[in-house]
């Protein structure tokens, strides 16, 4: 070979060599988007639903070549709406391993993709988009032999996601859930343990998922078990850790796994499922699950909060034509209080933001879960406390069998027999629930005992039966063909003290679809005989419009009682209210107000008023009791979360003493005997009542504390009032309540001509309130004055100022007085004295003149003047 010839060919046997090297190292770019059409078909005909590429398609060429995809879309099942797809995604590259592809293997080093959108629907029907037909179950007749395919997919290395979204919504129970992905890693090299991490948001809760385990090739080798090293999942501050491992054998498949969680964010966690969880505080759950193709079986489930433990043991038998859910649960523990503290302590800061579907007040509901599966689960509980409340020898069954479930309850509650069954009927359309049981009787001293704490009284309660049933295919609807009944037998209240105080001879509740509830009873309250019927509910407003509240119609002790509460649904953010009452002194309540009222055998009271969300007013039309007549009006206010105002204003424009005076006056005419003595007898319990109560008053101040509920103005006006021969009028006082203290507030009067003023304070933020009165009279005449009270034969004093201060400190009304300081000044006052024996006045001038007492300490008098 000549040598130029062998000189070209070296030359151009580099070039091919430096061309290689370039390839191998930088990689060249070929274009495919020409071929998308031909890949969309070919995919479309593959999964039965369109595909769509609107990106470029391109492979990289190299030792490791790599396709890249953009803009795929997967459309939905055909008669679908396509405006939402049910896959997307901006970016999507597959890194190839070259040598692999040459023995005939698709071996993907590297996969990632990115703003992936995966949507899966469910509609009202019943479908979804979410299920696939293969080519193979879409053509069974297809019988043509197929070829073998020339590439076998075998393993990804490693896989990187960003910025991926999955939706999940459900038409047909109203359900939704999002679970948005930042990032998600996984690894699995050939011979190399498998790794993954995963973190993104789930319903606006953050999620942060890790686990390790074996090659990822033993999971399709057979005989080969697969261990799942460690796995972790966190959801908001609830942590799962999962261990386990998957045993193959020959035509079986079965696993073992060690669950346990741990956290104590239940609520945040249940939100996210939109399901309601009780805050529990910190919480673990244990458990060992077997799967296999017969069963799943949980043993030794063990959960523990400070609230409650748990232990179960539940089987799914998937053998049957339908699967049977069998197991056990016992509640070792289980406290109430601990559980409502835990609840009441929750931070406000947990997100109460309802998840998408969760107002679905009015969703079809649907019983299919429970034709999906036969269950026969036995529960009991040991002892359960809740404050002084205990329950005992508490059994449930819950059998499910086509459908149908039955859950029988027995349990003993403070010594008191409880039997109650629940049954649904799932096996039509509409579902059908009935409730039944017996309450056995109970004691009146103990049921007080536990929720009031108190033992003053004794009686017996009757037993009690209930029934409900319902049917609907809403919840509306199960509320609307709601029928119940309850009836209560005779039931008795009394005391040492009082004797009977109520006996209940018949209690009857009713309530028939869409009838309002309705309350009928009969009985006695303390011997004087008593019936009343009650309707709550869908009423008419007596204009021919429905409307909810209550009317309640009352005959006692020779009294007559109207209250009515109504919501209108023409305005359903207010309430209008009015009451009445007529007759008697309603069973001697009034009684011990016969000192200020009168002869309270005759009176009556009437009030409307309109209620709304954010305040309230309720005026009192007419007031009369007797001598006693005027208005009232009560207005309250919420001025944030927690705060409340309220004002009260009462106007009485005549009030004359003498004639309450007078009908308190014993009548020599009443009758006497046994009737008397009865009466007198039973006045003389009040009495010691009412002195019963005054001694605890006297004991200490809590009923005072009451002020600190609420801010509030409270102004009295009294127009005249009377009192043997002279008059009191044009009383007023504003008390003004600010955060549990009485702020000084004025008051003024005129009594004969002579204006009074002053003001009084009370602080109780103390544990030792403190109180603080001034008055001012000003032109006094006082004799006059005290004339009027029935004071005579004393001098005749007048003066333009005489000013008095009273301040009071101690934690109870004797302290107060015992601890009480006074002071007395006159300014420029007049004495004059006559008497018989004197033919002109004594006058004794004051210029100044105090008079000071201090605790404990006798009266200092001063006075600066002249005699005349």
């Amino acid at each position: 070979m000549k040598r130029p010839v062998r000189r070209a060919l070296a030359a151009t046997l580099i070039g091919v060599i430096a061309l290689l090297l370039i390839v191998a190292t930088v990689g060249i770019r070929v274009p495919l988007t020409s071929f998308a059409p031909r890949i969309e078909k070919i995919a479309t005909e593959f999964i039965g639903r369109p595909v769509t590429i609107d990106g470029d398609i391109s492979l990289s060429l190299s030792p490791q070549p790599a396709i890249t995809l953009d803009g795929i879309t997967v459309g939905n099942p055909a008669g679908w709406p396509q405006t939402t797809p049910f896959f997307s995604a901006d970016h999507g590259t597959g890194q190839i391993d070259a040598m692999a592809l040459v023995g005939g293997a698709i071996r993907i080093v590297d996969f990632h993709m990115e703003a992936a959108r995966l949507n899966l629907i469910k509609n009202k029907n019943n479908d979804n988009n979410f299920t696939f037909s293969t080519p193979s179950q879409a053509d069974e007749t297809n019988t043509a032999p197929k070829d073998p395919a020339t590439f076998t997919l075998t393993d990804i290395d490693n896989v990187h996601l960003t910025d991926v979204s999955l939706a999940y919504h459900d038409e047909f129970s109203g359900t939704s859930y999002d679970f948005t992905i930042a990032e998600a890693t996984a690894s699995a090299p050939a011979g190399a343990q498998l790794t993954g991490s995963i973190r993104g948001v789930f319903n606006k809760v953050p999620v942060d998922a890790a686990f390790t385990g074996d090659e990822l090739n033993k999971l399709s080798l057979p005989e080969e078990p697969w261990r799942l090293k460690d796995g972790t999942v966190t959801i908001a501050d609830t942590t799962f850790s999962v261990t386990g491992r998957v045993a193959k054998d020959p035509g079986m498949f079965s696993g073992f796994m060690d669950i346990a969680l741990k956290g104590a964010d239940l609520p945040v966690l249940g939100n996210s499922f939109d399901v309601s969880l009780p805050d529990i505080g910190t919480f673990s759950l244990h458990s060992r699950v077997r799967v296999s193709p017969a069963a799943i079986q949980a043993t030794d489930i063990t959960f523990e909060s400070d609230a409650m433990v748990l232990n179960s043991d539940l089987s799914l038998w998937l053998t049957g034509d339908r699967p049977l859910l069998m197991g056990s649960l016992l509640v070792e523990q289980l406290s109430i209080d601990r559980l409502r503290t835990k609840q009441d302590e929750s931070p406000s800061s947990v997100s109460t933001e309802a998840v998408p579907g969760a107002d679905s007040f009015n969703t079809e509901i649907s019983l299919d879960m429970l034709r999906l599966l036969d269950a026969d689960i036995r529960i009991t509980a040991k002892p359960i406390h809740i404050g002084t409340v205990s329950s005992d020898d508490i059994s449930a069954l819950i059998s499910l069998v086509d459908g149908a479930l039955i859950v029988p309850v027995a349990a003993t509650i403070m010594d008191v027999p409880v039997d109650t069954q629940v049954s649904i009927d799932g096996s039509d359309v509409i579902p059908t629930i009935n409730v039944r049981g017996v309450v056995g009787q109970a004691d009146v001293s103990s049921l007080l005992t536990a929720f009031a704490g108190e033992d003053r009284f004794t009686g017996e309660t009757g037993g009690f039966s209930f029934a409900a049933e319902s049917s609907g295919s809403t919840v509306p609807d199960l509320l609307r063909n709601l029928q119940a009944d309850i009836s209560i037998d005779p039931t008795i209240v009394s005391s040492e003290q009082l004797g009977e105080l109520l006996f209940i001879d018949s209690l009857q509740v009713t309530h028939h679809r869409a009838t309002p509830w309705v309350i009928e009873g009969t009985g006695r309250v303390r011997n004087k005989s008593f019936a009343t019927t009650t309707s709550l509910g869908s009423l008419d407003d007596g204009h021919g419009q429905p409307a909810q509240g209550l009317r309640m119609a009352l005959d006692v002790c020779d009294s007559h009682v109207d209250l009515e509460f109504l919501e209108k649904q023409s305005t359903p953010s207010a309430a209008l209210l009015s009451f009445a009452a007529q007759g008697g002194d309603l069973c001697g309540v009034l009684k011990p107000a016969t000192r200020f009222l009168g002869d309270t055998s005759s009176f009556s009271v009437s009030g409307s008023g309109t209620l709304n969300n954010t305040h309230g007013t309720l005026i009192f039309d007419t007031l009369q009791v007797n001598a006693l007549s005027g208005s009232a009006s009560v207005a309250l206010e919420q001025t944030d979360a927690e705060a409340v105002f309220m004002t009260v204003d009462v106007l009485i424009p005549r009030l004359n003493l003498n004639e309450l005076t007078a009908a308190t006056t014993p009548d020599p005419s009443l009758a006497s005997g046994a009737d008397t003595a009865a009466e007198e007898a039973d006045a003389d319990r009040v009495k010691a009542l009412i002195e019963t109560a005054m001694e605890r008053l006297s004991q200490d101040l809590p009923e005072l504390k009451l002020l600190t509920w609420a801010n509030a103005d409270l102004n009295l006006t009294i127009g005249e009032v009377f009192y043997n021969d002279g008059d009191i009028s044009d009383i007023h006082l504003n008390m003004r309540v600010r955060e549990g203290t009485i702020a000084p507030s004025p008051f003024s009067a005129r009594m004969s001509g002579v204006d009074l003023s002053g003001s009084f304070a009370l602080d109780l933020t103390s544990d030792t309130p403190k109180s603080v009165i001034q008055a001012t009279a000003s032109n006094a005449v006082l004799a006059h004055i005290f004339k009027n009270f029935g004071l005579t034969d004393l001098p005749d004093v007048s003066a333009q100022s005489i000013d008095v201060e009273i301040d009071l400190e101690g934690s109870t009304l004797l302290d107060m007085i015992k601890n009480s300081s006074q002071k007395v000044s006159i300014t420029n006052g007049v004495w004059k004295v006559g008497t018989k024996e004197l033919q002109k006045p004594i006058i004794v001038s004051v210029s100044s003149g105090n008079l000071v007492n201090e605790a404990d300490k006798p009266v200092k008098i001063s006075l600066e003047g002249s005699l005349q």
